[in-house]
């Protein structure tokens, strides 16, 4: 079928504010004016203990195409001279696959895809060293200025300044790490845990200063959590804290302070409030489970993990090395606290939650570039799936909310705190935003799609917006050219002379897995499309419906 898009946002709206530099963690360290090596991974996330040490492979797997359309040089972690090998012959296979595309649609003809900057790690003792190749790349690069992070945590903060040790031992002209790096990996990683974010408010809200609308919230601990026998309990113990609205809210939120996948988190009422308190005590004690018996079970869904990893599955890891992995994760997953808070219904089919970015400048200078829509693959908003890029989000925000996020950045800032930064905000029945105490402090899975964005736009493309349908891989073609064929015949492919329609993108982390971006196509457009775009896919690991 020939696709005529009924509901594309106007023309002369832009996609969400484009800042000046990139919104990442700059670490700066060289030549000014020289360029930025980018580190793109999970650092973060790992050093929260949701995900273990083989994620520093398998995170940066995901992101090369995006760092490519930034013209930013990747480094890859490699655990052996192998690894690096087997990395040169994806990224090969890569690189054919997007040339093809550049050469099919007429995109991005300036923005080839890089090779990364191979640099051994030792992942079960976190130390760097020169893996094969390393000497040449690293005489071929040139003046450095410095690094650019999408999340920096202490384990990361070690890493770059062994990393700098090793440029500098092979005659690269770069200094010693900022003094500050540590300290600021540090302040990110307690930014993380929501209820730090929740102290941070009280204690603002409590001196009457002015901060943006929160929904009332109590932090309370697992124990006492899994002591309230029913929902009424629940309703009974958030009001005591005296910050409720309502007698007894139709349903409450419940949510891991340390959790950002999801799988911590329930919407609970009457009706369901057993079942779910039960799945998450269970889901909360196996994370944290570090016996024998637990381990193993988990280190088998860790090696199901690893063989999905094309560039994994063949270095062989062993057994023993990913129960170390998983029994070092469970232990930082310790003690986890929980927020209580009531569910905010919408009834107005708009975005019922969105992603307020910012980037702090170490100067204290605030800059926003978003806001952007979460889009999710289930009901419940459990599951992220990817971000809503448009300036028509978040448009009817008062300008009174826009100052109290400015305000409540600078708080973040008289912490020591500087770079990317987002909050999470949910529209409320009656049409008005109230932030929920989600502190994202990275840039978060709003990238793809900016990186898109840009590229684009770099290209001439007028973008309104950017919807990305995931970046793991989901979309399986055994066949590039007969998808691209089929989608231009269609008429849903973005070409140069096309300014509608669908951008192709390989991906490093699934076997022929590619990702999926609408441009200037809105949500409930690419649910229309979802079936046709999916019967594309050789594996059924795409999402089959976007709620919002």
């Amino acid at each position: 079928m020939n696709w005529e898009p009924r509901d594309t946002l106007l023309p002369h709206a832009s996609a969400a504010a484009r800042p000046a530099a990139k919104p990442m963690f700059a670490v700066s360290c060289g030549t000014k004016g020289g360029v930025h090596l980018a580190i793109v991974g999970g650092g973060l996330i790992l050093d929260l203990g949701e995900a273990e040490r083989t994620f520093v492979y398998r995170c940066q797997d995901r992101f090369l195409a995006y760092t490519s359309l930034w013209r930013q040089r990747s480094i890859f972690f490699a655990a052996n001279d192998r690894h690096a090998q087997i990395y040169r012959e994806h990224v090969g296979l890569q690189r054919a696959l997007f040339d093809r595309i550049r050469d099919y649609t007429g995109l991005f003809f300036a923005k080839p895809l890089l090779e990364p900057l191979y640099v051994g790690c030792d992942v079960d003792r976190f130390e760097l060293f020169p893996c094969q190749g390393f000497s040449r790349q690293v005489e071929a690069l040139p003046a450095l200025a410095g690094f650019l992070l999408n999340q920096i945590s202490p384990t990361y903060a070690r890493l770059l300044a062994q990393l700098v040790h090793l440029l500098r031992q092979h005659g690269v002209a770069i200094d010693e790490l900022e003094d500050d790096t540590a300290e600021l990996a540090a302040l990110v990683a307690r930014c993380a845990d929501k209820g730090h974010y929740h102290a941070l408010v009280s204690a603002a809200l409590a001196r009457g200063d002015r901060v943006p609308r929160h929904t009332p919230t109590i932090e309370v601990t697992a124990t006492d959590l899994w002591n309230l026998p029913d929902y009424r309990a629940l309703a009974a113990f958030h009001r005591s804290s005296g910050r409720n609205r309502s007698d007894e809210p139709a349903r409450m939120f419940v949510k891991a302070t340390r959790n950002s996948s999801g799988n911590l988190s329930a919407a609970v009422g009457p009706e369901n409030y057993a079942e779910e308190m039960q799945r998450l005590r269970t889901t909360a004690a196996e994370e944290a489970a570090y016996g024998p018996v637990e381990i193993e079970r988990q280190t088998v869904g860790l090696r199901q993990e690893v063989e999905l990893a094309p560039c994994l599955r063949t270095l062989g890891l062993t057994d023993a090395q990913l129960s170390s992995c998983k029994l070092e994760q469970a232990r930082r997953r310790q003690d986890v606290g929980f927020l209580v808070q009531p569910a905010l219904p919408t009834c107005d089919g708009e975005f019922a939650g969105i992603g307020l970015s910012y980037v702090i400048a170490p100067d204290g200078r605030v800059t926003p570039f978003g806001p952007t829509a979460q889009i999710y693959r289930d009901r419940d908003h459990k599951h992220f799936q990817g971000a809503y890029l448009s300036a028509s989000v978040g448009c009817d925000i008062p300008s009174a909310f826009h100052d109290g996020m400015i305000e409540l950045c600078r708080r973040y800032f008289a912490l020591g705190y500087h770079g990317p930064i987002n909050f999470d905000a949910c529209r409320t029945r009656e049409g008005t935003y109230e932030l929920i105490y989600d502190c994202n402090p990275r840039l978060t899975g709003v990238f793809p799609s900016l990186a898109v964005r840009d590229a684009l736009q770099d290209d001439g493309i007028e973008v309104a917006s950017v919807l990305t349908l995931g970046y793991r891989g989901e979309f399986v073609l055994d066949a590039l050219d007969a998808a691209l064929e089929s989608l231009d015949r269609d008429g849903l492919l973005l070409t140069a002379s096309r300014s509608t329609g669908v951008v192709l993108l390989p991906n490093l982390c699934r076997d022929r897995g590619f990702d999926l971006h609408l441009v200037n196509l809105a949500p409930r457009e690419a649910n229309q499309l979802l079936k046709e775009l999916g019967a594309l896919s050789a594996a059924a690991v795409h999402p089959t419906r976007l709620y919002w």
